[in-house]
């Protein structure tokens, strides 16, 4: 209990390291597991990424340091007091002698923090000043426990140093972040903890000593429990820290070229170098691990997906105490490997070989030795990461495999033939026995991923994804099977921002361009493969919403129990010393006990509208693009002024806008089908005060009208009607009978598609069937001679659109169908 109290208390003091610390592999829980020869010392990259602690966050941490206390250990701060022996002195012939503290070694001091000071010293120190006030207490009980010493005489101690003229004992400690010179931690920064010493100790007043009738040898007696009382804290802390900063054994086992004591395979055993044996292997200010990256980080996304890797972030080189603060350097790396985990590059055989860049310099830069954001502002923490260091990791990503990613109705239910009838209008007739199936794609990157961080301050995104030649194989599921339909190849553009919200860093997708694409391997379509590369555009930009709107993002890790909020601008990109960073600074905070409200969200649709010409093949894009008007509202239990967001089909969300009308212009909603959108409420402002249950509303985009063929049996017409967005159960029909007849009222298509009609050879009939959405298409069913006349037969030649129908139609969720 003792050790773990101080181990807590003693990492407080450099409690931004956790950041890292904590922050590495998920463990065997989604198949990343550390690497047990650790990352190779050759392939590192320096100064990858930069941290500060500032001046702010220093005095953050003293002005909070008992209510830390009070976060990491429930049952108060508390150590055990040691056995100890010892031989007294002599006052004349009154000898007390083998005298004995705590002979059944169940005795405690607790401790609570009155202050503390971290005071950076050139040129990679923190030295620690922590005030204690210390009383003899039993670590379960409230009760005051008397410390025993038996001798001659028989004493119980109490301890109380609020009873001195200073209330407090004072500890000093040096934490001292130095390069590590020993294999296989060469060149990692090592925290040591040096010079543990009560340099304030306890007083006489301080102790309370009942000796029966010998108390009068009470003031000989103070000093020699004093003296054993300052020698087993200073060494329990000393202990205590040490042990915290070692390597463990775990589940991977020790580091090449180290062991633990005996070959113990215990997983708290600590690791000692087996070139100094008395030295053990310090932890890792970071993390490293491998595993199979794809089925971690993507396999909800994009199940199947596998990219074995190897990854590297952790503090190397010493420290720099400049600045009344503390900074970090750390090494990055990122490799693709076999599943193996032995060879690097792995080359995926999803993408083709392409060398590996060289390892980039990245300099130590100033920002990060400093206490303001760029451009201005504060914050306790601050954390960058180089964009060379970034184009690796592409690299990696590209070679592994991570991206080859394939998409189908898992990830989205819009992928379906009725998502590409308008620039694909013969895919329909691929498939059997349905004219609604669904797709699937499949992404073959062709040329690394490439990372562009922006300027924030010149207004440009924060970080662009650039994905050159990109190849998309598209297949649709007919006969059984999914049959390859076109290839597309194109570059893509990906501008994101990263937003915090529920303690999540989030990826906002800010723009989303296709350039230069090309279809090949169409030869099952009779569509111009021009004229589908103009439309794909469009269509692979929501597929690619689709996707990043999946991402969930990734959690502010606490630090020791403690939150982290980020400020206004705090997710930044700036260019220093040649070098571009992706920066995030953030602030530390207590957690608090108070409930988070949590608004609610209502949503109603207004107008949509349609322009077909814009969604016609021939003139796709030449009108405006479909849109939808919304209106939100909502309500917080405090009656809190609300902002709102919005997305389609599961896409990035908007960002947050305090209007209650929106018209809203979506890549996704230029695709014909159901479109789900929804909205979400929170309080203005807050990164936490979300409504976590979006309101939702379906909206219909349907442009083409049903395909409708008629057939004659005997007397009787058989009607085949099919649409690429309305279900069979929606269509409705109406006839009528020669050319001058009234038509029938609209009503459901009949079961079985017999009509009921009896129709004489010499007596045309025309058919019309209309879609949810009001598009009609039709047929007529001539006679010539007592032979149907093929070239008036139905088919996708004779649809029209009803003179005043409208190509869209809205509804709510969940609502019957009209």
């Amino acid at each position: 209990m003792g050790s773990w109290t101080w181990r807590r208390i003693g990492l407080a003091a450099v409690a931004f390291t956790a950041m890292a610390c904590g922050g590495g592999s998920c463990g065997s829980g989604c198949g990343v597991e550390p690497i047990p020869g650790g990352y190779p010392l050759d392939e590192r990259i320096a100064n990858s990424a930069q941290m500060r602690l500032t001046d702010e966050g220093i005095a953050f941490l003293e002005a909070n340091a008992d209510g830390l206390v009070n976060l990491f250990v429930s049952d108060g701060l508390v150590f055990p007091v040691p056995t100890i022996n010892q031989r007294s002195g002599c006052l004349g012939r009154a000898c007390v002698v083998n005298t004995t503290v705590c002979p059944d070694g169940n005795c405690w001091i607790a401790a609570s923090v009155q202050s503390m000071d971290l005071q950076p010293q050139a040129p990679n120190r923190l030295r620690m000043v922590l005030r204690l006030v210390l009383e003899s207490r039993h670590p379960s009980q409230d009760r005051r426990g008397a410390i025993p010493v038996r001798g001659r005489p028989d004493c119980d101690v109490d301890v109380d140093t609020r009873r001195g003229g200073r209330p407090y004992v004072t500890i000093v400690a040096n934490l001292d972040f130095v390069e590590e010179t020993v294999t296989p931690r060469t060149g990692y920064t090592r925290l040591v903890v040096s010079d543990v010493a009560l340099a304030e100790n306890l007083e006489n007043d301080d102790i309370d000593m009942d000796c029966g009738w010998l108390t009068w040898l009470i003031d000989l007696f103070k000093g020699r429990i004093i003296g054993s009382l300052t020698s087993g804290v200073q060494d329990s802390i000393q202990s205590a820290l040490d042990e915290q900063l070692c390597t463990r054994y775990g589940t991977a086992g020790c580091p090449v070229d180290s062991h633990t004591r005996g070959g113990s395979t215990a997983p708290d055993a600590i690791c000692y170098f087996d070139s100094q044996p008395d030295r053990c292997v310090p932890m890792l200010l970071g993390t490293d691990g491998q595993g199979d990256l794809g089925e971690a980080s993507l396999g909800g996304v994009s199940p199947g997906t596998h990219a074995p890797g190897q990854f590297l972030l952790a503090a190397g080189g010493e420290g720099e105490a400049v600045n009344d603060g503390l900074s970090l350097f750390f090494y990055g790396g990122f490799r693709s490997t076999d599943l193996s985990f032995m060879n690097s590059p792995a080359h995926n055989a999803c993408v083709p070989i392409v060398d590996p860049p060289p390892l980039p310099a990245i300099p130590r830069v100033d920002t990060f030795r400093g206490n303001t954001m760029p451009g201005g502002g504060t914050a306790h923490i601050g954390f960058g990461i180089a964009e060379g260091y970034l184009d690796q990791v592409g690299y990696g990503l590209f070679d592994s495999g991570m991206l080859c990613l394939g998409m189908g109705t898992r990830t989205s239910q819009q992928l379906q033939t009725g998502l590409f009838s308008l620039v694909a209008q013969s895919l329909p007739d691929l498939v059997f026995p349905e004219d609604v199936a669904p797709l699937s794609l499949s992404l073959r990157p062709q040329k690394p991923l490439d990372f562009e961080v922006g300027d924030t301050a010149a207004g440009e995104p924060l970080l662009t994804a650039l994905l050159p030649e990109m190849e998309v194989d598209f297949y649709v599921w007919s006969q059984e099977r999914y049959v390859r339909f076109m290839t597309y190849r194109a570059d893509w553009r990906i501008a994101l921002d990263l937003v915090v919200e529920d303690g999540k860093v989030v990826p906002r997708v800010k723009e989303l361009s296709v350039e230069n694409g090309v279809v090949t391997n169409s030869e099952l379509l009779t569509d111009p493969p021009e004229r589908i590369a103009a439309g794909l555009q469009t269509v692979i930009m929501g597929a690619a919403s689709m996707l990043t709107g999946g991402l969930s993002g990734f959690d502010l890790p606490e630090i020791m129990g403690l939150r982290l909020t980020v400020p206004e601008g705090g997710i930044l990109g700036f260019e220093e010393g040649g070098e571009r960073f992706l920066a995030l600074y953030a602030n530390l905070e207590v957690p608090s006990m108070a409930v988070t409200e949590e608004p609610e969200t209502r949503l109603r649709l207004g107008e949509v509208r349609i322009d077909p010409n814009a969604l016609r093949i021939e003139t796709w894009g030449e009108g405006r693009w479909p849109s939808v008007e919304l209106w939100l509202d909502g309500e917080s239990p405090s009656g809190a002024p609300l902002e709102y967001s919005v997305r389609v089909d599961g896409s990035s969300w908007s960002e947050w806008r305090a209007d209650t009308r929106w018209v809203l212009e979506h890549p996704l909603l230029r695709l014909q089908g159901r479109h789900i959108v929804e909205a979400r409420a929170r309080i203005a402002g807050s990164q936490v005060a979300i409504d976590h249950s979006p309101a939702r509303a379906e909206v219909l985009i349907d442009v083409l009208p049903p395909r409708v063929s008629l057939r004659r049996e005997g007397l009787s017409v058989r009607l085949d009607a099919r649409d690429i967005v309305s279900r069979r159960s929606d269509l409705r029909f109406r006839y009528r009978v020669g050319e001058t007849g009234a038509w029938s009222e609209w009503r459901p298509l009949p079961d079985g598609g017999d009509l009921g009609v009896t129709v004489l050879d010499d007596t045309p009939l025309d058919v019309e069937v209309r879609d949810e959405a009001g598009n009609v298409g039709s047929a007529q069913l001539a006679i010539v001679r007592g032979v149907a006349d093929p070239a008036r037969t139905g088919g996708c030649g004779s649809c029209t659109l009803a003179p005043g129908e409208r190509g869209g139609a809205a509804r709510a969720s969940r609502a019957a169908p009209a």
